[in-house]
């Protein structure tokens, strides 16, 4: 019979090592299980990072595009309420105009005039209301008002309009100093920047413009035909047969092209919502791909884990029982 003797000693070296292979796999396969994540990720992917690195850097871009899409929405929102407010107040204002039966007495004049001011008042205040990503209608400049006050542009057409004597030469003064090229509105009624603010990059090749400043001829028409009303009851002194109603009129006829083209105005914000919205949808949907991929690399199955933990548990308390059974083997015992 051959004999193959092994000694006490290689057999303890033997057994010493198995022990802590599986003890080393029962920690191995805990942590994984508790974790959802595999341990040895570069035995998950093969030694070749490259995919896992893609993954992981076009996340972190997604992320970035998150709070640039959040900002762009936060942005776009803020126009188009203050565009709404803006054109309410033009909109009551023409309506007040076309409605007033009688604007020839002074009491009747001064209460239109003083309606119009505050409303003028209360359009440059929203246009100039910082909001969380900053003034939104002074273009590149976003950290101060993008409009003078209402009483600063009052008082420079009150000077550009004194020596008017005719409703039609009133008209012309307010028109050149809305609308003249370095005329006295783009000098000192618009006070934000004349380079329009970048648009948001949403996407890895998408950029998103919303570049709509205070001083485009929509609202530039709304408040020339809101300041046009509160001069009417400033005490011009018109020439026979001018008067304040013929001014009212004019402010009227401001207006109502202004309401048209802010609802032109805001429908283009309307879009540019819409490819937001739609822009954040897609990076959503890109992200969740992209995480189940990165999930399919690095994470365990729970069920096949669980089972080889126990198979593992099962191989380690066998081991315990031989090797007690092993150490209380003599040769008397066996000689019997």
């Amino acid at each position: 019979m051959n004999f193959n003797p092994v000694s006490d000693l290689s057999q303890s070296l033997q057994s010493r090592r198995y022990n802590a292979e599986v003890k080393s796999d029962l920690v191995r396969l805990s942590q994984e299980l508790a974790s959802g994540q595999k341990s040895d990720i570069a035995k998950a992917v093969g030694g070749d990072f490259r995919a896992l690195a893609g993954i992981e850097n076009s996340l972190r871009a997604l992320d970035s595009f998150k709070l640039i899409t959040t900002e762009a929405e936060q942005y776009a929102g803020t126009m188009q309420r203050t565009l709404g407010l803006v054109q309410t107040m033009s909109e009551d204002m023409w309506a007040t105009l076309s409605t007033s039966d009688d604007l020839n007495s002074d009491a009747a004049t001064q209460a239109v005039s003083q309606d119009a001011k505050g409303k003028l008042q209360s359009v440059i205040s929203a246009i100039n209301t910082p909001s969380s990503v900053g003034t939104v209608f002074s273009g590149a400049t976003t950290n101060g008002p993008a409009l003078a006050s209402a009483d600063v542009i009052l008082d420079e057409l009150r000077a550009v309009v004194a020596s008017e004597t005719t409703a039609a030469g009133v008209k012309a003064a307010i028109d050149n100093w809305f609308d003249a090229s370095g005329g006295g509105f783009e000098t000192q009624g618009y006070l934000g920047s004349t380079t329009s603010k970048s648009g948001f990059k949403v996407g890895s090749s998408e950029v998103i413009n919303l570049d709509i400043k205070a001083d485009e001829p929509e609202i530039r028409d709304v408040l020339k035909g809101l300041s046009l009303a509160a001069l009417a009851g400033d005490g011009l002194t018109l020439t026979p047969p001018d008067n304040s109603r013929d001014l009212f009129d004019m402010a009227r006829g401001e207006l109502g092209a202004a309401n048209n083209g802010l609802v032109k105005l805001r429908s283009d914000v309307g879009r540019v919502e819409a490819g937001i919205e739609n822009a954040s949808v897609r990076n959503e949907a890109e992200k969740t791909a992209l995480e189940m991929s990165l999930n399919h690399l690095t994470s365990i199955d729970p069920f096949e884990t669980a089972t080889r933990l126990q198979e593992t548990q099962t191989q380690l308390e066998t081991l315990y029982t031989v090797t007690a059974r092993l150490s209380q083997l003599t040769l008397v015992d066996f000689l019997r």
